[in-house]
Formats: C-alpha cells, sequence, structure tokens
C-alpha cells in the first residue's frame, strides 16, 4: 500500500504536474525528499538493444531539462540513436534494478519544473535550416548557456521592457536568429528596440535584410558573407557557431564552469523564495570545475541520487554572484539551491574531504569528511578563522585477487555457451598433438580466428606489389626471369593490370584482360621447366594512374611453394625490343619498375582473384579457453575432430560429444582439437556450463559472447589484520551494466551507473568474508548486437577511509 501524502505534498504535485509558475521552498523540499508521488518516469519505447542504464538517465535528464522534447506529465524517454535491434527497456536484464535510478530522475524533475524558468537566451530557429537550428543548439548546450526556443510568430506578440525582450511571462536578455533569412518589418522594430536598450541580437548563418541597416550600417547588398560584423552587443556570425558564446557572453554567464565541459547541462529556475539550478554531467567521467553563479545567495547542494542536502562547502564571492567547487560523479544529478544571505557563516575550504558536510551553532562550525590520504586536513571558515585535523597512515587499497565463483541465471545445459575465440595452425607430419596440447605450451603465434572464420594459414596472400606508371595511352612492358631445380607439380598465375595487359611465359602468349577489378588466373603448370623461366607482362594505360600486379606459386616436387611476384626485382622497358618475352632475353639495359606496395592499396583497393592456399597439411590444432564451469563439449555435425585434450589430457569423444566430468574443476580451462583439414573455416563449438570459477573481466571473452542475462560472482576472503576495524569501501571497478551487493548476506545496494561503490564497514568480518555480486548485462549479446562488455569486470577493491571531523569554534 502506497503511504498517503500530505495535503501540501498533494498541493505540490498537482503544482508540479500542471507546471505552476511558483511554489514555497518548504514544499519544494517536501518534494524533493519524497518525489514519487509527484513524478513517475516511464521508460517506454523500443530502446536500441544495447542501451545500458547510462543511455536511459541520459535521455531522461536531457528530455526533463527540456534539451529533447517538451516536459510532460507522463514522460517517455527518447531512445538513444543508433542502428542495431531494438526491445523495450522492460526486457533488459537490469530492468528490474532501475528503482533508485526512476527515484533520482524523480527529483531532477522536481527541481527542473518547479518555479519560472530563468533564461537570457532565446533561440529561434528558421524552420527552412535545421541544419542551423541543430549547429546553433549544441553550441549553445554545449557552452553552459541557458536558452529556450521561441518561433518567428512569437516574436511578432515580443515588447521591450526595462532592457529585454518580454514574450509573454518570459523575459530575455539576447535573441539568435539561427538561418533567418527573411524578418517582417514589425519583429524587426521589436529587435531594434532591445539592441537599443542594450540587450544582444545574434544573427546566425543569415542576415535578414530588415537589420542589415538599423543593426550593423550595412547595405542590404553588402557582401558579409565571409566576416563577422560587431556593433554594440550585437553581432552577424556567417558560419562559425564557435562565436555564439563569445558574442553572448557580453553580457555575462549565469553559470560558468572552468574548465569548461561540454558534458554538463543546466537549467536555472526561481519562485518567490528561492533560486536555484539543476546541474547534470551527462558522461562517464567524473567532472572537476569551478562554477561561478550568478546569484549572491548562499547555495545548498541537492544530490538527485540520495536524496541528500546540505551546504555547499568552499563558496567565495565572486562579481555579481558566487563561485564554488564543483566536483560531479559519472552520471551525476544535483541541485544548488539560494534560499540564504551570503554572509560570512559559511566554511569557505575543506581541502581534500570527500562528501563533507557542516553542522552550525552559533558561529562555531562542526565539518565532517571523509579521508582516503595520510595528511593534514584544514578547515577554514568565510570570517578567516581556521581548523585542522590530523588523519595518520592508512593500509593501502587491497586488490581481491584470484579466480571467482560464477554462475549464470539461466542453466547453461539448456543454451550452450560458445567458444567466441580460437587460436589454429597446422599441425606438421613430426608434430605431436600431445606436446602442444598441454596447458604450458605457448601458442601466441597461432592465428587467432572466430567461429566461421576462414583460415589464416588457407587464405589467399599477395606478395605481390603494385607496379605503377603514368600516362595516357602508355605502354611499360614488365618482366621476371627465375630458375627452377625441377618441373613444378603445380602452377598457377594470377595477374591484373590498370588498365588492360597480355600475358606470356617463356615466349607463350597466356591470356589478355581489360577488367582490372578482378584478378585473371592460369594455370601454368604445363608452361614451365627446369632451369631459366620468364613472365613478361605488356601493361596499357587508358588514362589517369596505371598499375600492374602479377604472382605465380609454384609448389615443387617437394610440396614446397614458391612465390614470384611484382617487386622491385623485376625489369621495366618503355619500348618493345625483340624477343624480350623469351628466357634468354638480355635484360640487364632494363630500368627497375616503380614500387607502390601490396594490396589493398588506394586506388585499387583488395582486387579479389587471388586462389586459396594449398593444403600443406592433413590436420588443423585448435587450441581454446573453456567457458566456466564447462561439463560438456559439443562439436557441430560435419566436424570430423580426431582428437581433444582438456588440461592436458585426452578425452573421449562420443556422437560429437565430449564429457568432462571426470576431470577435476580445475583442469577444464585449457582445450586443444586436432581436426582432419577437410574444412577451411574454424569450427563452431559449443559448451555445455555449470556453474564454475572465472577470472574478472567481460564474460564474452570466456565463452559467453551471445549471453544476456544476470550473473552472480562469489568469493570468500580473509580480511588481513591491518584492516580489520577500519572504515572501508568495496570498489567494483568496471561493471556491465548493473550490480547488487550482498556481504555476509546482507545487501548492501545497487549501482546501475558508475562508480559502482558501497561502503562495507558495518558489514565486514574480522575472519572469513563471503561476497556476492550479482550482475545484470543488456540485450545486445543475445540479440546479435555484441559483444558488449558484460559482467563483473573490475578491479575489485577495498578502499580505506576515515570519517574526519574538523571543529572550529565560535
Amino acid at each position: 500500500m502506497k503511504r498517503p501524502f500530505s495535503r501540501r505534498l498533494q498541493l505540490a504535485a498537482c503544482v508540479l504536474l500542471v507546471a505552476a509558475p511558483t511554489m514555497a521552498a518548504q514544499d519544494l523540499e517536501a518534494a524533493f525528499r519524497s518525489p514519487r508521488g509527484v513524478y513517475s518516469p516511464q521508460f517506454k519505447g523500443q530502446f536500441s538493444a544495447s542501451a545500458s542504464p547510462a543511455d536511459l538517465y541520459v535521455a531522461g535528464v536531457r528530455q526533463i531539462l527540456g534539451r529533447d522534447a517538451a516536459p510532460r506529465e507522463g514522460w517517455v524517454v527518447a531512445p538513444p540513436a543508433g542502428e542495431g535491434p531494438r526491445a523495450p527497456v522492460a526486457q533488459q536484464p537490469y530492468a528490474a534494478l532501475l528503482k533508485d535510478m526512476k527515484t533520482c530522475l524523480a527529483r531532477t524533475a522536481v527541481l527542473a519544473w518547479s518555479g519560472e524558468p530563468v533564461v537570457d537566451i532565446v533561440l529561434v530557429a528558421a524552420q527552412a535550416d535545421a541544419d542551423a537550428a541543430r549547429a546553433a543548439n549544441a553550441e549553445l548546450e554545449a557552452s553552459q548557456l541557458a536558452f529556450m526556443s521561441a518561433t518567428v510568430e512569437e516574436l511578432r506578440k515580443g515588447r521591450v521592457a526595462e532592457g529585454r525582450l518580454a514574450l509573454d511571462e518570459r523575459r530575455f536578455r539576447s535573441v539568435v536568429l539561427a538561418g533567418t533569412q527573411q524578418l517582417a518589418p514589425e519583429v524587426a522594430e521589436v529587435l531594434k528596440a532591445l539592441a537599443a536598450a542594450g540587450g544582444t541580437v545574434v544573427a546566425f548563418r543569415c542576415l535578414p535584410e530588415t537589420l542589415a541597416q538599423p543593426l550593423f550600417g550595412l547595405q542590404p547588398d553588402a557582401k558579409v558573407k565571409e566576416r563577422i560584423v560587431r556593433r554594440g552587443k550585437s553581432a552577424y556570425i556567417p558560419h562559425d557557431e564557435r562565436q555564439l558564446p563569445v558574442a553572448l557572453r557580453v553580457q555575462g554567464s549565469d553559470l560558468f564552469l572552468y574548465p569548461p565541459s561540454r558534458d554538463v547541462l543546466f537549467c536555472h529556475r526561481r519562485d518567490t523564495t528561492a533560486d536555484w539550478y539543476v546541474v547534470a554531467n551527462l558522461s562517464d567521467r567524473r567532472v572537476e570545475a569551478h562554477a561561478t553563479i550568478r546569484c549572491d545567495r548562499m547555495p545548498e547542494v541537492w544530490d538527485a541520487a540520495t536524496g541528500r542536502m546540505r551546504e555547499a562547502i568552499g563558496v567565495d564571492r565572486a562579481e555579481g554572484g558566487v563561485i564554488l567547487p564543483l566536483n560531479l560523479e559519472a552520471y551525476q544529478t544535483i541541485g544548488l539551491v539560494f534560499r540564504r544571505p551570503l554572509t560570512e557563516r559559511r566554511v569557505r575550504r575543506a581541502s581534500g574531504l570527500a562528501a563533507a558536510s557542516v553542522e552550525w551553532g552559533g558561529n562555531a562550525a562542526r565539518v565532517i569528511g571523509r579521508a582516503q590520504m595520510q595528511g593534514r586536513y584544514t578547515v577554514v571558515t568565510g570570517d578567516g578563522r581556521k581548523a585542522q585535523a590530523t588523519v595518520g597512515a592508512l593500509p593501502p587499497e587491497l586488490l581481491i585477487e584470484g579466480p571467482w565463483g560464477f554462475a549464470t541465471a539461466q542453466p547453461y545445459a539448456r543454451e550452450p555457451a560458445e567458444v567466441s575465440t580460437l587460436r589454429a595452425a597446422p599441425l606438421g607430419a613430426k608434430q605431436s598433438a600431445e606436446g602442444v596440447a598441454a596447458p604450458e605450451f605457448d601458442d601466441s603465434a597461432w592465428d587467432e580466428v572466430h567461429p566461421g572464420d576462414a583460415l589464416p594459414f588457407l587464405k589467399p596472400k599477395w606478395e605481390a606489389s603494385w607496379l605503377v606508371f603514368q600516362g595516357n595511352g602508355a605502354k611499360r612492358y614488365f618482366r621476371k626471369s627465375f630458375e627452377l631445380p625441377a618441373a613444378p607439380k603445380e602452377a598457377k598465375l594470377t595477374v591484373t593490370v590498370d588498365n588492360q595487359y597480355e600475358l606470356f611465359v617463356n615466349g607463350e602468349k597466356i591470356g589478355a584482360d581489360k577488367q582490372w577489378e578482378q584478378a585473371e588466373t592460369y594455370d601454368v603448370t604445363a608452361r614451365l621447366k627446369p632451369g631459366k623461366n620468364v613472365v613478361a607482362v605488356l601493361a596499357i594505360n587508358e588514362g589517369g594512374i596505371a598499375a600492374a600486379l602479377a604472382q605465380l606459386r609454384i609448389i615443387g616436387a617437394d610440396g614446397r611453394i614458391v612465390r614470384v611476384g611484382t617487386d622491385g626485382t623485376w625489369k621495366m622497358a618503355e619500348a618493345e625490343a625483340q624477343g624480350w618475352t623469351t628466357a634468354g632475353f638480355d635484360d640487364a639495359a632494363w630500368k627497375a619498375p616503380k614500387v607502390e606496395g601490396k594490396p589493398p592499396r588506394s586506388p585499387w583497393g583488395d582486387v579479389p582473384g587471388l586462389p586459396p592456399e594449398p593444403r600443406t597439411t592433413e590436420r588443423v590444432c585448435y587450441r581454446f579457453l573453456l567457458p566456466p564451469g564447462t561439463s560438456r563439449v559439443l562439436l557441430p555435425p560435419d566436424t570430423k575432430a580426431e582428437s581433444l585434450y582438456v588440461g592436458g589430457r585426452a578425452v573421449r569423444i562420443a556422437k560429437q560429444e565430449a564429457d568432462l566430468t571426470g576431470l577435476p574443476a580445475d583442469r577444464r580451462n585449457q582445450a586443444l582439437l586436432v581436426v582432419a583439414a577437410g574444412e577451411a573455416t574454424a569450427p563452431a563449438l559449443r559448451c555445455a556450463c555449470e556453474p564454475g570459477r572465472i577470472t574478472l573481466g567481460t564474460w564474452t571473452a570466456e565463452g559467453f559472447s551471445r549471453y544476456s542475462g544476470r550473473a552472480t560472482y562469489t568469493r570468500r576472503f580473509r580480511l588481513p589484520r591491518e584492516y580489520r576495524g577500519r572504515r572501508l569501501l568495496l570498489d567494483l571497478g568496471k561493471v556491465g551494466v548493473a550490480a547488487s551487493v550482498r556481504l555476509n548476506k546482507k545487501s548492501l545496494g545497487v549501482r546501475v551507473l558508475p562508480p559502482y561503490r558501497f561502503d562495507v564497514t558495518e558489514a565486514l568480518k574480522s575472519g572469513d568474508n563471503e561476497l556476492a555480486v550479482t550482475v545484470a548485462s543488456t540485450l545486445a549479446n543475445s540479440k546479435g548486437a555484441g559483444p558488449q562488455p558484460s559482467g563483473l569486470i573490475g578491479p575489485v577493491k577495498l578502499i580505506p577511509y576515515e570519517t574526519v571531523e574538523v571543529n572550529v569554534g565560535g
């Protein structure tokens, strides 16, 4: 049953939902603390299957702040851009963990929809020039300049009062015209009046004729397309949107970050008792900056994720307002609420203390924060009083290393895992399978392949390089002499020329072609002989750059492969000579050709037509890692397996299946499969899995490349003596994508956005501890949109800290 809300809170809810202009500060605070009855986010629509909670959060904040759509009751988060399969959010494995994020967005909406908007800039975009509107919108947003949108028709109703443009109840100091070519005279009069009253008018991309003369002193036909024109506070910016913030900041910024961050959005609201800002970091990186804010009252920090409210620390006076440090975690949203006068009764500095808060008793300040390093921590109040506290040595961060227990939520005996990566190499006649099956065998020189990949040692290899020349109608005569100890077992010659060629072997014309995009292959086995041989190519250009490419692959009687490809050792002439295609011709006076490089090479790209490599082995070896908990290995029906080794031991294969239950669990990791070389592609191997052991990292690299869902990681560890009795944070590092934690069977909560940190001080034991981390992924892997980083990636560590209290007496 839902808890009934007070009459005041019910009224606040109604006020918010109809976007009423004012709200008492106490009602705002009550709605922020208990937002569920006021605002209920709805994740609707078809999202990308790989959409993470961070994607939903960013889309939600942008919509709440009016960047993607007008805020409204029952809003629908816009799906993130991008191709690929889509699915409702409710189907995502992490959907059940979004409760706290919904509350965070609800608190954000309370702040962003209450009171009146305070906006200096109105953006008026021409419907015919959407590109100009997008460019202006993006640059204003990235520059932390608050703005609202309006139409040219709305400007018709505008008037200038007290140096501002009044549109209904809204007031603006600046107008940006994006891509507006035509402007009615009555609208131009309003904008001229605004400029005359000290406001700013910026024309971006286009300068309306009705503003050229009165605002900039230009004739309507003046050539100003390539230069910026400024007059007073107004400007015409022909193309560079980066000049927009420069032109608009002549009146000062509402909120300015230094160093600037394009990842931070904000909005400013106001009622009769307070001003407040919603500030959101929409990136996966921590933002550390100083914020200069045009408000001369004392700020409070309201954290939308936790509902915590505290006095801001580090506040100082600035011209026309205040300056304060702003440290935003990844995807963090806060409110900066200004309700009481700015006096010396404030904390101006509390260096190094994280999550610091202050309590006042008269003029005495009690500052409490978290210290993670040894040292002296100093607090300074607004009137210059200071006090210090010292933190002694802290032990270093403690990594929780080694293998973890691992179990997927759905049994993989019913839905086998796939071996996603294998290393492949031919097994020579004199090589031992047992030798390369040993777990310690170094396979780093083997080829890395994936199921269905063509084996690299059987793929065609262009060893030849392009021989280039130029000249419309130009001809070039290329030849290469070589010797053979005996007649070849097989010889194939592949050639192409941009634009056409004639091919000769030992004086005999073999072929000709005009389609250089596809190489032609000729069997020349019968044309080669023991002793001296020659390949000759007549290349003809039809304009632009031209080039010749040829490769002869010879398999000798002993099975060895010899390649003769075009390179710098070939000879070239610009004029035909008698007998130049024969082996006995003397080409000592011919030049070396100009060599451009091997395919793929611009402008010809990767020319197809080279035949695959011949088989030089009857067996192929595949080394691979088995997924955690593998109990059976399942082979495709057409795979001709000769033997399988797991952990260095031979395993029996029966009916394309190998049972590993007789092997110790710690020996079921490294495997080697030997197959007959009947197929030229890597096999698709599947594994039936039970709960097993895993090392930290994305589970897609452990055989679960197609798995989307939840998995639980378990680890027993004993806390070292120097950490016992201390305050500790558990940091999971990188997580793909949401996690819940239990320590010694006590729930520590859920995190769907970084940082994935939990305070474990109260749950830890001095002896053995049992840690369980359940991770939920996106749908990407199961929908074929992966593999996406999934699971507990880490590193996982315990971070010691101390709670520091500094008292500055009255």
